[in-house]
């Protein structure tokens, strides 16, 4: 409850660096939230770059009889409630709490962007998935519906414990889906996000954006950083060719892990391993995005027998440093300062280490036996 407290408040305290910055985005939200309410998507916003359930999950604070805000935040209070609902349920089943405990401090590290931001959602529906290795249809609509939301919670598909049934649950709740937009006449103007996705650069945040930043702080001419799509990315010579470079490497990830992942059935740690690969090649890092690892390394560390708990450690102090860089000094870092160009460096840091940790672990490289995390899935039957 006190840490709920803090997430909540810690927007309104006027002693809270640049609050305004984490209570930015549902300002848009309320301005989409009131489009999406008549059925109308955002297409002329280059800001829009969210699958057509997040449209869904947006215009629902519009039908509570609250103020925009307060409706939005009770909803993000609920799902992070629900995350640690679940996350003690399967505790209780393992024996061991650290999982929701991992999610509490780690969630409170990164701070009040947890409560700003809708990644909480698909963060429960892919916790709730992940959650019911017994019922893999069920776990699979569940992810389904969290891709639905944000595509990343479909890169836990391969490592459910029956990836047959789990994606028939997936598909079955796409195609609905999929149904419901094309009856309203909607499918095209659900499907345009993925333009602005595309479109995208090199967002200043990211592994990649980093030597660039770095060049910037300590006087390296001709790099700007210039607020585009929605968050501020990195322009100066050899940004295209690095773009392409990290486009090409994502993809390769994203095959590289599916050929893991799927002879590992239950592997959820490696599930884990490759999520994380996915964010430090990607183009795009939002401070939010730790939310996900977050959910899944609780689930990951809800079996005691786990072999990922360094990396847990990671990615609490990469969730610490993290709020420091946004908001704190955000400001800082988009106009070159050399402390927020080092901290970034170090956050970036961080957060590789935890990704190569969590793969070693999740292959079980470290002695040679086949650890996959969580060396067997927890039955919540």
């Amino acid at each position: 409850m006190v840490t709920r407290a803090w997430l909540l408040a810690a927007p309104g305290w006027w002693g809270y660096p640049h609050h305004s910055a984490v209570t930015g985005d549902v300002r848009l939200y309320a301005h989409w939230g009131a489009l999406l309410g008549h059925g109308v998507f955002p297409l002329h916003d280059s800001s829009w770059q969210y699958p057509p359930g997040a449209g869904a999950l947006l215009a629902l604070p519009e039908l509570m009889p609250l103020r925009y805000y307060p409706a939005f935040v009770t909803l993000a209070l609920l799902a992070d409630g629900l995350v640690t609902l679940v996350l003690l349920r399967v505790g209780a089943r393992s024996g061991s709490a650290a999982g929701a405990w991992l999610w509490i401090v780690g969630t409170t590290a990164l701070g009040p962007i947890v409560l700003n931001r809708f990644d909480s959602v698909p963060t429960l529906l892919a916790v709730a998935g992940l959650a019911i290795p017994a019922r893999p249809f069920l776990a699979g609509a569940l992810l389904g519906a969290g891709a639905a939301v944000k595509v990343w919670p479909a890169l836990m598909l391969p490592v459910t414990t029956n990836r047959v049934r789990a994606v028939a649950g997936a598909v079955t709740v796409g195609l609905v889906g999929l149904a419901s937009l094309a009856v309203t006449g909607r499918l095209g103007a659900g499907l345009d996000f993925l333009h602005n996705q595309q479109a995208r650069g090199l967002q200043v945040e990211t592994l990649a954006a980093t030597p660039y930043v770095l060049a910037r702080a300590f006087g390296a001419p001709g790099i700007r950083v210039v607020r585009e799509f929605g968050a501020y990315q990195v322009h100066g010579p050899g940004v295209s060719l690095v773009v392409t470079v990290t486009t090409v490497a994502g993809a390769v990830v994203v095959l590289g892990y599916l050929a893991l992942a799927w002879r590992r059935p239950g592997a959820t740690g490696l599930g884990l391993a490759g999520l994380l690969a996915v964010l430090v090649t990607a183009r795009v890092l939002s401070p939010q995005y730790l939310v996900w690892v977050l959910g899944v390394a609780a689930v990951v560390h809800s079996d005691p027998r786990t072999r990922q708990r360094l990396t847990a450690w990671l990615l609490v102090l990469a969730c610490a440093l993290t709020q420091w860089l946004y908001p704190i000094w955000y400001v800082g870092l988009v106009h070159g300062a050399v402390g927020s160009a080092l901290l970034l460096a170090g956050r970036n840091a961080v957060l590789l280490a935890a990704c190569a940790v969590a793969l070693r672990d999740g292959l079980g490289v470290r002695d040679g036996l086949p650890a996959y995390g969580m060396t067997r899935p927890i039955d919540t039957k």
